[in-house]
């Protein structure tokens, strides 16, 4: 009789929380602590909190399988802003496109490790975004799943080996780099590789509702909209954004702010006594970011994969260019032979292994000097000085890195680039919008420097020229970017946030 009564109690508790979660937003809501909201006394409006609830795990555990399970998406928030967003915790063989996904007790799609890491155990962590996490393929086609298992039958000795995926999709490599710095002590990895992509320098993504991916809100990011290579797909162009190349401002500094991540997990793995492995797949940007991040690094932190890997033969589908099961396999024996050869396990005495050792030539090596070549980012096309949005074409769409729809609403941060060779003076025309709540000014960059304001609201139309800084005269491109100090929302929902409407951007002598 008492299962019975704290059963129906247990169900009173958790049908008055699921009420309140759903109003306010969802699972992610429990993981930063809002579980003191789970019980109340009577159940009606105004009635006190009970935040007693917080000490019953049943009930806490509980609350979180419910509304994993009868959430349709797969994603949840998670309380670091540089992070975002985490798989939903205990997720069970959820579909997810053409797979099926489930996820530990931090959500990710991996086992539970233990902590701290049992004396003897080797432990290699294999950190990134998509392609770690596996979108469009069974957990153990993944690359960590093979390489364990190279591992295991050459480490000669007996000491035990596990290679755990900690990779969750639309990350960046801020959002790896910081969610495994900020856990090292728990983790206790022996090698970390990091796997990372040509989107890598995209900003992150949040969740919204019960696990959709969002665009950020400009409190968590200062942005609006998703600064991304992709963005001129969100135009109607089917071309990607000059986000890659490293020529503007906007390129560079967000390599920097990679590399120093980079840096700074690969010192803090080191310190620890473990290595560090960054892998780069960027088949048209491979020598940028050759120059730009890996050459930052120490040699033997440092490994490439080749373009070959995005043919048809190696991706999951014509629509879904991730890895397949053999792409990752012989990304595994590429990882094998370069952990034998650069001692990168030293408590594994490993053996040669000639499968590995040519998965190594033929990719490593053909990666490396694809590294040394000409970006294929940059070939066949070129960066012009306007960008007129009555007449966009694709190739003046590429030059809108993010924060500029199709008929040029810009949302708090907006950033493009222009070519300036010759160029003395930046025009801007446009419109500000009627809305008579909008205070402040969007502050307009020339790169790093702030050359002017506009108003927001009013309604009136605006033709302004500012002269370029003279520290900026001989830059062969140039980032121009608006930040504002407000927005208002638009759209049927609310969700789209704008500043102004832009008609023309454009360098002239």
């Amino acid at each position: 009789m008492a299962d019975e009564g704290r059963k129906r109690d247990l169900e009173a508790r958790l049908t008055r929380w699921r009420g309140l979660a759903l109003a306010l937003g969802g699972v992610a809501i429990l993981a930063a602590g809002a579980a003191a909201l789970l019980a109340t006394r009577g159940g009606g409006p105004g009635d006190e909190i009970d935040l007693a609830a917080l000490e019953d795990p049943d009930v806490r555990a509980e609350v979180v399988n419910r509304l994993v399970s009868e959430s349709t998406g797969v994603f949840d928030s998670f309380p670091d802003g540089d992070v975002a967003h985490v798989l939903l915790p205990d997720l069970e063989d959820r579909a997810t496109g053409d797979v099926r996904v489930s996820s530990n007790a931090i959500g990710l799609r991996e086992r539970d490790w233990r902590t701290p890491k049992p004396a003897g155990l080797v432990r290699v962590v294999l950190l990134g975004d998509s392609f770690v996490h596996g979108n469009g393929i069974a957990a153990d086609e993944r690359a960590g799943a093979f390489l364990e298992g190279y591992l295991r039958e050459r480490k000669g000795a007996a000491a035990e080996v596990e290679c755990l995926h900690v990779g969750v999709a639309a990350w960046n490599i801020r959002a790896e780099c910081a969610f495994l710095r900020r856990q090292l002590s728990l983790l206790e990895p022996d090698l970390v590789v990091h796997v990372t992509v040509a989107n890598d320098l995209d900003d992150n993504y949040v969740v919204r509702g019960f696990g959709v991916l969002a665009d950020p809100g400009p409190a968590s990011s200062g942005s609006g909209a998703i600064v991304a290579t992709a963005h001129p797909w969100s135009m109607g162009f089917q071309a990607d954004s000059w986000l890659e190349a490293g020529l503007d401002y906007e390129s560079r500094s967000r390599y920097a702010a990679a590399g120093d991540a980079m840096l700074r997990l690969a010192g803090a793995v080191e310190e620890r006594g473990g290595r560090y492995l960054a892998l780069f797949f960027w088949p048209d940007a491979l020598p940028v970011v050759a120059e730009r991040v890996a050459g930052r690094l120490e040699p033997d932190q440092v490994a490439y994969v080749p373009a070959m890997l995005r043919r048809r033969e190696w991706v999951v589908s014509k629509q879904d260019r991730h890895w397949n099961r053999a792409a990752n396999e012989a990304v595994a024996r590429m990882l094998y032979a370069l952990i034998e050869a650069r001692g990168l396990l030293p408590g594994l005495s490993l053996s040669p292994w000639d499968q590995a050792a040519e998965a190594a030539e033929r990719l490593h090596e053909a990666g490396r000097r694809e590294s040394e070549e000409e970006a294929p980012v940059l070939r066949g096309r070129s960066v012009r000085g306007r960008i007129d949005f009555a007449s966009l074409d694709g190739a003046a769409a590429a030059q809108v890195h993010g924060g500029v729809d199709r008929e040029g609403r810009v949302s708090p941060y907006a950033s493009t680039i222009l070519a300036s060779p010759g160029a003395g003076r930046l025009v801007l025309r446009g419109s500000h919008l009627k809305r008579p709540e909008l205070v402040g000014h969007a502050r307009l960059f020339l790169d790093e420097v702030e050359v002017g304001r506009l108003p927001l609201g009013g309604g009136a139309a605006f033709d302004e020229s500012y002269a370029i800084p003279a520290s900026l005269a001989d830059r062969a491109h140039l980032s121009v970017r608006l930040v504002a100090d407000d927005w208002a929302y638009r759209g049927e929902n609310l969700r789209r946030n704008a500043v102004l409407r832009l008609a023309l951007v454009e360098l002239v002598p």
